[in-house]
C-alpha cells in the first residue's frame, strides 16, 4: 500500500527519506512511502509557491490521484502543517476522485480550530520557503463540519512538544466527527 507523506511548513520531501528507506527494508509490511514535494522547493524548485491552502491541497490530490489505480487503497501521513494538508487532501480525494484514504495520520498538529487561534510569529529573516508556507497556512479554514471520512484517523504527537497540549490534539475527535486514535511518542515536535 502506498503512504503519501506531506511535510511541515518550510519542509522538503527529503525529510521522509530515512523513513522511506527504513520502510523499504521491511519489505514484508507492504507499505511504500511516497514523500510529496510542495511547489517552490526540491524537485519542484522554480514552480511558484501556493497562494492558498486550497491550491496546495488541490495540487496534492491531483498528484496522488495520478499515482493511483482506480479505487487503489492508500494512506496519508502529514506532519504539522502537513497534517492539515493531509486531512484536506483526504476530503478532496473523496469528493473529486471518489477514493478516500484507508487511513490518515495527523502528526504534530492541534485540531484546525485550535490552530486557527494560534498566532505565528514571523521575522523578515525567514527563508522564503517557510514564509510562503506560513502565508499559505494562514489561508486555511476547515470547512467540513459534519462531513465524515470513511478513513481510519490517527493523531500523533511528541510528548515533549511544547506547542500542543493533549486536549488540543484530542479536539480532532470533535472536528472529524468520529473517533480518532491518539498516539504519543517520546520526543518533541519532530519526534520521528
Amino acid at each position: 500500500m502506498k503512504m503519501f507523506c506531506l511535510v511541515h511548513a518550510g519542509g522538503f520531501a527529503m525529510r521522509y527519506d530515512a523513513m522511506a528507506d527504513m520502510m523499504a527494508k521491511k519489505s514484508n509490511d507492504g507499505i511504500t512511502l511516497i514523500p510529496l514535494e510542495y511547489a517552490g522547493r526540491g524537485k519542484k524548485y522554480g514552480q511558484p509557491f501556493y497562494s492558498t491552502f486550497d491550491e496546495l491541497t488541490h495540487s496534492m490530490s491531483e498528484e496522488i490521484a495520478g499515482m493511483l489505480g482506480p479505487s487503489e487503497p492508500y494512506c496519508l501521513f502529514g506532519h504539522s502543517m502537513g497534517a492539515y494538508a493531509a486531512i484536506e487532501t483526504a476530503y478532496q480525494m473523496q469528493k473529486v476522485h471518489h477514493n478516500a484514504p484507508v487511513m490518515t495520520i495527523l502528526s504534530g498538529a492541534a485540531s484546525p480550530y485550535v490552530a486557527a487561534k494560534q498566532e505565528v510569529g514571523m521575522s523578515n529573516e525567514l527563508l522564503p520557503i517557510l514564509q510562503a508556507d506560513l502565508d499559505t497556512l494562514r489561508t486555511y479554514r476547515f470547512a467540513h463540519e459534519g462531513e465524515l471520512l470513511p478513513s481510519y484517523i490517527v493523531a500523533t504527537y511528541g510528548q515533549e512538544d511544547p506547542a500542543y497540549r493533549i486536549g488540543q490534539v484530542e479536539d480532532w475527535k470533535t472536528v472529524i466527527g468520529k473517533d480518532v486514535v491518539m498516539q504519543t511518542f517520546p520526543g518533541d515536535h519532530f519526534y520521528f
